[in-house]
């Protein structure tokens, strides 16, 4: 339908200024690109996870939109890396009071993609003096610190292409099994 006017038009609520010719499309088809638009956007965003301490499930506390084609000749790898720092400063900040979380490299194991995580303190070399340390302290502490590394960087519900697993770090080294936490090996998705 076509209004050839200098006018204010109302029609089912919305306001339109027309100086010319006004094309105006049908409630159904603005709402199913819309809807179109709305699921591209939901599947671009990335969930930063962490427990609930009452109810001990997932819970999101921030969302990041996927940043692609930063480097066109390596999309896959460079856009992954790029967006898994962004995930983990996200987390650093959010979760683990500013501690250092840094993506370092993707490895390919039997044909999965792994992510590589180094939890990073440059007081102690040692996991077990450090300030990581007390984000593992108790059982209930220790499921909520492994859940939010694990869920936020696997992304199990990110349908586009992402890492297989996860593998973690302190300082550049492996983890070493502790009480309540297991991240010494690789956690897949």
């Amino acid at each position: 339908m076509k209004l050839n006017a200098k006018s204010l038009v109302i029609i089912s609520g919305i306001l339109f200024i027309s100086v010319g010719t006004l094309t105006i499309v049908s409630a159904n088809s603005y709402e199913s690109e819309y809807a179109q638009n709305q699921q591209i956007i939901d599947e671009s965003i990335l969930k930063i996870y962490t427990l609930d301490y009452d109810t001990m499930e997932n819970m999101v506390i921030d969302e990041i939109m996927y940043v692609e084609n930063i480097n066109p000749s390596s999309i896959t790898s460079n856009d992954i890396m790029v967006n898994m720092q962004q995930i983990a400063d996200s987390l650093s900040e959010n979760i683990f009071q500013g501690m250092p979380i840094v993506a370092t490299e993707i490895l390919e194991v039997a044909d999965n993609k792994i992510i590589v995580i180094d939890l990073q303190d440059k007081k102690s070399k040692n996991l077990y003096t450090s300030e990581w340390n007390n984000f593992f302290q108790g059982s209930t502490g220790g499921l909520i610190t492994t859940a939010s590394l694990e869920e936020t960087f696997l992304q199990r519900d990110y349908t586009q292409d992402w890492v297989d697993g996860v593998q973690f770090l302190y300082n550049g080294q492996s983890i070493p099994e502790l009480d309540h936490i297991n991240l010494s090996e690789i956690i897949y998705r």
